[in-house]
């Protein structure tokens, strides 16, 4: 069987051809671009799939590490502040190179400021304990040879003080380990702390963690109020060992099992009088018998 072309006369489909070449010239092939446009629109979405997946990554990796998002970076589960950790690795390492090694007994200072609490200097001081001291021996030792006004019966430490007529002081030694403080007091001008030589408060630290640690002050003494001084509040005492808890110290001596038994006494030192008083005054803090 033949087609209708098959019939059609050669004049007519030349005919046929001159009306449908115009049509068949303006159908322009597919454009490479469509195949192209798809590729892109593939790698825009494998683009966009990498960055959430890095995302994702780096809040994973996040999660259980440190924080470095401008807060407080911490060693990792106690939450300690990494701020006090070398300070508290120096002063293991002081009371082990002096406390436990060389001597019997031994007492850490500390100094504060009297208005902002912030410590001001640190010492260790140490003799071979048991020294045997009554007030007398005692009194022969020190610069200051004033009126005893401590509680020896309890704590085993003499304190004697010389109220300033132009001038006055204080001296603080113990039975256990030798002599803890010295400061002269000046009525017309301010005196000054002569014994012990402090140490850098920076190593102590600040804003550390507050550690499960209560010592009770076993004496407090206020050198602030003149000629007869007084103890210190409850208030205020509590103000002073928050300060105290507030550096390395108590987790340093927590580290090398030196709290047990542990003897804290408290001073309010005045080295002047009048209208310096407040700010030349210090708070000193004592822990014995480590």
């Amino acid at each position: 069987m033949r087609t209708r072309f098959d019939c059609m006369p050669p004049r007519a489909l030349a005919a046929l051809s001159l009306v449908l070449s115009p049509l068949l010239l303006a159908c322009e092939p597919p454009s490479k671009d469509i195949g192209q446009l798809d590729e892109d629109t593939q790698g825009e979405a494998d683009t966009e799939g990498e960055a959430d997946t890095e995302g994702e990554a780096d809040s994973e990796s996040t999660d259980g590490g440190e924080s470095t998002d401008g807060g407080e970076v911490t060693d990792g589960d106690d939450g300690e502040p990494s701020a006090c950790t070398s300070e508290r690795e120096l002063l293991v390492t002081a009371f082990e190179d002096s406390v436990v090694t060389d001597y019997e007994s031994c007492a850490l200072i500390l100094t504060f400021d009297y208005q902002s609490l912030a410590p001001t200097g640190w010492a260790v001081v140490c003799d071979t304990g048991d020294l045997g001291l009554d007030e007398d021996a005692a009194r022969e030792q020190v610069t200051w040879q004033g009126t005893d006004i401590s509680d020896a019966e309890d704590t085993g430490s003499f304190l004697f003080y010389v109220p300033p007529g132009d001038f006055g002081g204080a001296s603080w030694i113990s039975n256990q380990a030798g002599l803890l403080f010295e400061g002269s007091i000046i009525w017309s001008g301010v005196g000054e702390l002569t014994y012990p030589e402090l140490e850098d408060p920076a190593a102590l630290g600040e804003g550390c963690e507050h550690p499960n640690i209560f010592l009770e002050v076993q004496a407090s003494y206020d050198l602030s109020v003149g000629d007869a001084p007084a103890e210190l509040s409850s208030e205020v005492l509590e103000q002073v060992m928050d300060a105290v808890q507030d550096t390395a110290v108590f987790m340093a001596l927590a580290d090398l099992e030196l709290l047990s038994g542990t003897q804290v006494e408290v001073l309010r030192y005045a080295p002047a009088v009048g209208e310096v008083l407040e700010e030349s005054m210090r708070y000193v803090v004592v822990l014995e018998s480590l």
